[in-house]
């Protein structure tokens, strides 16, 4: 994969700050809660981009990235977790000002509705992890594949080249989770398809230097 590259500093917006601090501690959308809006975010926020700000909250069950108006200079990002131990993760990241995207402090606000944790899932994960004979486990026949019967957005993929292909969605309930369930169907046998890590569980990086 690429070389990370480190934002500037992101700029301390005091009221910004302000508003934190006057959220109240013990709120009822906090209690069985595990989505959230994060908003504020520059237009040009890229899911990877999003990703890679949440590295180490924990494993994401949905993520959509909006526009907030026609020709905006701002985007709003809801998200939600599998767990809310994790999302509780992220509200704590906000609050110390550690959550950065692009550069810029977005404002975090738990989900005005609840949406609480579904027990008994097994699986979480957004990645897939598909290995099978090239001409047929390659990112041109995957995307071939899934276009006829599934509307995704991918995070990002790496095409070995080589009959290994690792791929990441944006969420695992219509995406991730059906991707798999049509490589198993269509191509049993053929190939293997293994569930992936999600890099937003894996240790969060230390911050590079800063200007």
């Amino acid at each position: 994969m690429a070389s990370r590259s480190y934002p500037m500093r992101p700029r301390r917006d005091r009221n910004r700050l302000a508003e934190r601090s006057s959220q109240p501690e013990d709120n009822d959308a906090e209690s069985t809660n595990t989505a959230f809006w994060i908003r504020g975010l520059p237009h040009t926020t890229s899911y990877r981009g999003l990703f890679t700000a949440l590295r180490g909250t924990g494993t994401i069950r949905n993520c959509r990235i909006v526009q907030d108006r026609p020709r905006s200079l701002t985007a709003t990002a809801f998200v939600q977790y599998f767990k809310q131990s994790d999302a509780f993760k992220l509200w704590e990241l906000s609050r110390t000002l550690q959550f950065a995207v692009n550069g810029v402090y977005p404002q975090v606000e738990w989900h005005q509705e609840p949406i609480a944790e579904f027990p008994g899932r097994r699986v979480q994960t957004r990645g897939l992890l598909i290995r099978g004979p090239p001409s047929v486990v390659n990112y041109r026949v995957l995307e071939e594949l899934w276009s006829g019967f599934l509307q995704w957005t991918k995070d990002f993929y790496i095409d070995s080249g080589e009959g290994e292909v690792l791929y990441f969605f944006t969420g695992w309930d219509d995406e991730c989770r059906l991707a798999r369930r049509l490589l198993m169907t269509d191509l049993m046998g053929t190939v293997s398809v293994d569930y992936a890590r999600d890099t937003c569980d894996c240790e969060r990086e230390p911050e590079g230097p800063q200007a």
